[in-house]
């Protein structure tokens, strides 16, 4: 992982790694103790702490600003677009074949761009038929055997 605190601008905290609750996942837990004794550093010393902060605010203001983090932004899109555009290229050709041979459905080329199966429904709406002689839409009736009185 790559530090975002620069000397003389931060209170670094120690930290213990963990797992997170997503698995393959770490969390940087903090340390309590370390914390209680910056506090107290801080607290004891407050103008080293203006000092910090000072610094702090002057590199938030040159290196995190609008303008230069737009540009970071940006330059990592224009470095990602020939990837998304062989993506694309890579997309039509397996709908161009599938298409074409018809051998091999889209969703078992490619799952992830396939388009959602379609929603089954078990119930009708409004009111049931009553007329129909489908047992999923009617209440359940006698048979014409059943009805037969001896």
């Amino acid at each position: 992982t790559q530090s975002t605190w620069a000397p003389g601008a931060a209170f670094p905290l120690e930290y213990e790694l963990a797992n997170a609750s997503l698995a393959g996942h770490q969390w940087a837990e903090p340390s309590v103790r370390h914390l209680r004794a910056l506090m107290r550093r801080i607290v004891a010393n407050a103008p080293q702490a203006a000092a910090v902060g000072r610094a702090a605010r002057a590199r938030a203001q040159t290196e995190f600003a609008l303008a230069v983090m737009g540009s970071k932004v940006l330059a990592h899109v224009r470095a990602l677009r020939p990837l998304l555009k062989a993506r694309r290229v890579e997309q039509r050709t397996v709908i161009e074949e599938t298409e074409t041979k018809g051998a091999v459905s889209l969703a078992e080329r490619t799952p992830e761009i396939a388009p959602p199966a379609p929603r089954q429904t078990t119930q009708r709406r409004g009111r049931p038929n009553l007329m129909s002689s489908s047992p999923a839409t009617s209440p359940a009736s006698p048979t014409p055997e059943q009805n037969h009185v001896s």
